[in-house]
């Protein structure tokens, strides 16, 4: 969505490639034109997400790559495609990354960095619209690391990671929030979308409040 905004701002983007992993929906959309979430099952995989079947963006991303009117045109789609990352190459370009430049990639960054990389026209730069912080997917990153002994709690995984070299940090407010909170037993709510946002905003409160 961010790169179709530049795009539309007046930024010259010749293509926009939307890259995925396992969990295609969006790239079949994209190529078939059919979305069809009662033939699709989560599958399981290193770049999680809350809205990956049922696309948060998807509606709004039509209406402003279609230009208002709803429908993808046989321009609009030679503008734009598609492609898969497998599990395995999605570690390994965090692996790849990390020993070249010292930085750690989220694994969402990392399936859009093997999709560019493959398609990549060398005469035109490549630029990967990347939002997630790798400390979100600390067990994965880890595994992509080849770190040996990754400990279940999700804490001990982010202070593993703190003892890897890397040129961004992770975020000391919310190491210490996690930490300060204690080893409590995960919590199960109920299925319904008023108590979900009462409980988030009430956990946005005191993450709030700890920073003060």
């Amino acid at each position: 969505m961010s790169a179709l905004f530049a795009k539309q701002m007046g930024i010259p983007i010749p293509k926009v490639i939307c890259a995925s992993n396992l969990n295609c929906i969006i790239s079949d959309f994209i190529a078939s034109g059919e979305y069809d979430l009662s033939i699709r099952k989560l599958l399981d995989s290193n770049s999680p997400d809350l809205d990956i079947l049922n696309s948060s963006n998807l509606d709004k991303f039509i209406y402003h790559a279609s230009g208002g009117d709803g429908n993808f045109t046989a321009e609009d789609k030679s503008r734009r495609s598609s492609w898969l990352c497998s599990e395995d190459d999605c570690l390994r370009a965090i692996r790849e990354v990390h020993a070249t430049t010292g930085y750690i990639i989220d694994t969402h960054t990392a399936v859009g960095k093997v999709v560019g990389n493959r398609i990549h026209d060398k005469n035109c730069p490549l630029v990967i619209c990347s939002t997630a912080h790798h400390g979100k997917f600390a067990p994965a990153v880890l595994k992509a690391l080849q770190c040996q002994n990754i400990p279940q709690d999700p804490v001990k995984q982010l202070d593993k990671l703190c003892t890897i070299g890397c040129l961004e940090q992770l975020h000391e407010a919310l190491l210490k929030c996690m930490r300060d909170s204690g080893d409590h037993p995960h919590k199960i709510f109920q299925a319904d979308f008023n108590k979900l946002a009462d409980k988030l905003s009430l956990f946005c409160f005191f993450f709030h409040k700890s920073q003060w």
